[in-house]
């Protein structure tokens, strides 16, 4: 795993490019974590197996594709929007709940660990995580779901 810097700053190519972790997404390379339950109530949770440095993308959020109004409705705790404007709702979701991988695990918190950032990779719109801070072995790693999750749900943190 290539070291980086503790303060992340990325230029707007890297950031809508993907270049700064594009080794990692096409190459499918994570640190070491692993899937463990957290609690009846939150179910499972990604954990560090090793220390974790920060600026380290830890994985793709996957799934399949549905529009938005499709699943408006259900009861689903795996999806996630793509954001293409901080002023416009997207009109679709990634839906993880049978299709996802263990990013599907990641648990909510109010002082997150990892950050979602939205890159274009070789052309595709791809919602990636990465490490915000050093993860100790055993940490759980976390994100902030945002206000919008939760307007239907009762609030759980890790």
């Amino acid at each position: 795993m290539q070291k980086r810097s503790a303060k992340l700053k990325l230029t707007v190519k890297q950031k809508w490019q993907g270049t700064y972790f594009y080794k990692e997404i096409v190459g499918h390379i994570y640190p070491q974590i692993s899937i463990q339950k957290v609690s009846k109530q939150i179910g499972y949770g990604i954990f560090a197996e090793k220390e974790i440095p920060p600026n380290t993308y830890v994985g793709e959020y996957t799934g399949l594709i549905r529009k938005r109004k499709l699943w408006e409705k259900l009861e689903n705790c795996y999806l996630f929007e793509y954001d293409l404007d901080e002023w416009v709702i997207s009109k679709f979701i990634i839906d993880a709940k049978n299709h996802g991988n263990h990013t599907r695990y990641i648990n909510h918190s109010d002082t997150p660990n990892l950050e979602p950032l939205a890159v274009v990779v070789e052309g595709t719109l791809r919602i990636i995580l990465y490490t915000t801070k050093k993860i100790a072995i055993g940490e759980q790693l976390c994100y902030d779901y945002g206000e919008g999750y939760w307007n239907r749900r009762i609030k759980l943190s890790c």
